[in-house]
């Protein structure tokens, strides 16, 4: 059994992170293009990618900051990119410069409820998930609605063990 961080309680593995996060696969770095990123996005079927540099986490970028951005020449982040700002300014922006740099974090020894609180309180859908400074894996406001079902549902609860 793995001790939740901040009360030092026991919790079962299915009310902690690192039960419902996911692997960290999806990742680019922050001088890929916005073109080969969105494109990164659409193939893997993912909202968000992991910006990593030399294995650090720098940044996170979701499909919504691909879209709308405000830079030097645009002047309002309000209306998303048309397709006459991706061809005036496509070759010269990369991840740098829409990437989110502030990243919030959990451990997957953090409780699934403060993982939730972390992204309302945040306005995010997502969160790196970080032990020891390493990178380990990533937990979506989807990941946390399945921990929710399999928490409330019988159904899928037995569905999910007979899986494992």
């Amino acid at each position: 059994m793995v001790k939740a961080r901040e009360e030092g309680a026991e919790l079962p593995n299915e009310l902690l992170v690192g039960a419902w996060m996911n692997q960290p696969d999806h990742q680019v770095a922050p001088t890929t293009t916005l073109e080969d990123a969105f494109a990164v996005m659409q193939r893997e079927n993912v909202r968000h990618l992991l910006v990593v540099d030399g294995g650090d986490l720098v940044g996170i970028v979701s499909d919504r900051d691909l879209r709308r951005q405000e830079t030097p020449r645009r002047k309002s982040s309000k209306e998303p990119w048309t397709l006459h700002d991706l061809y005036l300014f496509g070759d010269e922006l990369s991840v740098r410069d829409v990437m989110t740099e502030d990243v919030v974090t959990v451990s997957p020894d953090d409780p699934t409820s403060t993982a939730a609180r972390v992204m309302v309180e945040n306005k995010i859908n997502c969160l790196p998930v970080v032990l020891g400074g390493d990178l380990v894996g990533i937990l979506t406001s989807s990941d946390l609605l399945a921990a929710l079902v399999y928490s409330s549902d019988p159904d899928e609860r037995e569905a999910r063990e007979l899986e494992d």
